[in-house]
């Protein structure tokens, strides 16, 4: 870009509110003739830069020198951008404006699917989906969804059978975002949105709602995981499984050693069964878990959960939350009282662990 439109993004990208002269600098780039389409070496147009602002100042005063409400880039809309990062005030100006709340994107997405996407989105989501709703109740309704095997009725029923009011009430309203967009109403996509909440509870609920699927299950062998892999039904891998995102609503069999690394989520409908299992978390299953040589749960930021019991010979839990039915198999929370010979079976069974083989 030139250095008049440099000087722009940069008025832009500094932008307070509370002073005088981010206003004056602001207008006096766009008198001297900067462009508000001018990229960045991003290759985003500075009034991109301006919807992601905490302030819809920046934007107004590009609109009031002629920019067009109705520019789109990569990422969509001005609407699309301020949805992203939840900046409110952008997106009630922008609507305001008249640009319409369901606009979508090249890619069929609605400013509320991409807040829900973006975690920076989290605060414009209720907002964003109490006027989705509205605009398409006005619209007369929704069509049916020829690729939907989730209903809204049903995952409201089955929400009114979770116990815990908290993370009800949390989980209903990613329901509620969730079938406020035009995206088809999937039991797969449903399982992926709950997964990437980055939470045990959260990961666990959505398992529970996604029984309300009438998608029809089937059995599924596998080399190797996809990322995200999400399967309704069985699902076997015929060698080690390093999960990223990984949610099966049935049994889940791994011949190999199970892996889910820190951030990574393992969530089974059903029983789970492993040669081996290292996880950091989160874990949950609402079945039994059976592994033949061990399993270590470590670090804090996650938890494994597991409904049943787990049967393990041996079961290293290192300053992580944990929690299952019932446990058979030798535990240990503390390395210091681990025996050698265990020491040695947990690095044959899982691989060089530093805590167990340095001096």
């Amino acid at each position: 870009m030139n250095h008049v439109s440099q000087r722009l993004y940069d008025a832009v990208w500094s932008f307070d509110p509370d002073d005088k002269k981010a206003v004056a600098a602001i207008k006096a780039a766009l008198g001297a003739g900067a462009d508000p389409m001018a990229e960045d070496r991003n290759g985003r147009p500075i009034a991109f830069a301006a919807a992601s602002a905490e302030s819809a100042v920046p934007l107004k005063l590009m609109l009031e020198h002629g920019l067009d409400i109705n520019v789109r880039g990569s990422d969509g809309t001005l609407l699309h951008r301020a949805a992203a990062f939840g900046r409110i005030d952008v997106i009630q100006f922008l609507l305001k404006r008249g640009l319409a709340v369901d606009v979508e994107d090249d890619a069929g997405r609605t400013p509320l699917d991409v807040a829900r996407a973006w975690k920076h989105g989290a605060d414009a989501v209720p907002l964003l989906t109490r006027l989705t709703k509205a605009a398409l109740k006005k619209r007369g309704g929704r069509k049916a969804e020829p690729n939907g095997d989730l209903l809204l009725a049903d995952v409201k029923a089955a929400l009114k059978k979770v116990k815990d009011k908290g993370v009800a009430k949390s989980a209903g309203k990613l329901v509620d975002g969730f079938f406020a967009t035009k995206n088809p109403r999937s039991t797969a996509a449903f399982l992926t949105e709950f997964a990437r909440q980055d939470d045990a509870a959260m990961i666990d609920v959505g398992l529970t709602l996604a029984t309300a699927t009438r998608a029809a299950p089937t059995a599924r062998k596998v080399d190797k995981l996809a990322n995200p892999m999400i399967h309704i039904g069985d699902l076997e891998v015929t060698g080690a499984a390093d999960a990223k995102i990984l949610v099966v609503t049935g049994d889940l069999t791994v011949k190999g050693k199970l892996t889910n690394y820190e951030g990574c989520v393992i969530a089974v409908g059903g029983d789970v069964t492993a040669d081996a299992i290292w996880s950091e978390g989160p874990f949950v299953v609402h079945g039994d878990v059976t592994v033949k040589r061990a399993a270590w749960a470590a670090y804090n930021d996650h938890a494994m959960r597991i409904a049943g019991t787990l049967k393990v010979p041996l079961l290293a839990v290192i300053d992580h939350a944990f929690s299952a039915k019932r446990v058979s198999g030798k535990r240990y929370d503390d390395i210091a009282k681990m025996s050698a010979p265990h020491r040695k079976a947990f690095v044959k069974a899982l691989g060089p662990i530093r805590a167990l083989t340095r001096p």
